[in-house]
């Protein structure tokens, strides 16, 4: 019976939850389309990435312009009404104009129910895909993180 009283007012919030989880599911994640063999000068000789600063950050000054980290924000998805945002990290090749790789990210914000219940806080938040949730293709924990969980799919040791 509850539940009666509870959609007229929270649909959105049901459907939203719903797209979210199904997005989630089937889109979120890392998704590689072209993989690139680089030489013995893009290693260090522990076999580490030079091509990331000292923080982890992607040095695209080290590859002279021709790959490029792009966050690309695609705010909202389907809509304002749903209020569920997705966020894709990619490498991309300047010289072909390619995406080689994407890590997709996906938000949910709530709705009016949601928000109006946790009015201080801003509402209850859910994300998928976060970096501790990819799988670690490398097992030696001095790679940066970005790397073990993404870029080492595309910018493979040619050794």
């Amino acid at each position: 019976m509850a539940f009666l009283f509870y959609l007229p007012v929270g649909w959105d919030v049901i459907l939203g939850r719903a797209y979210f989880h199904y997005l989630c599911k089937t889109d979120a994640g890392i998704h590689i389309y072209d993989t690139v063999e680089l030489g013995v000068e893009y290693w260090s000789l522990s076999g580490s990435p030079k091509f990331y600063t000292g923080r982890g950050k992607f040095d695209e000054a080290f590859f002279e312009t021709k790959y490029e980290y792009r966050t690309v924000d695609n705010f909202p998805v389907l809509g304002s009404f749903l209020n569920i945002r997705n966020r894709l990290f990619q490498v991309f090749d300047n010289d072909t104009e390619r995406v080689l790789g994407e890590k997709s990210h996906y938000y949910y914000g709530g709705k009016r129910v949601m928000n109006t219940w946790q009015p201080f806080s801003g509402g209850k938040r859910f994300s998928c895909l976060s970096n501790s949730d990819l799988p670690n293709n490398l097992t030696v924990a001095r790679y940066p993180e970005d790397y073990s969980k993404f870029t080492s799919h595309i910018f493979l040791n040619k050794q």
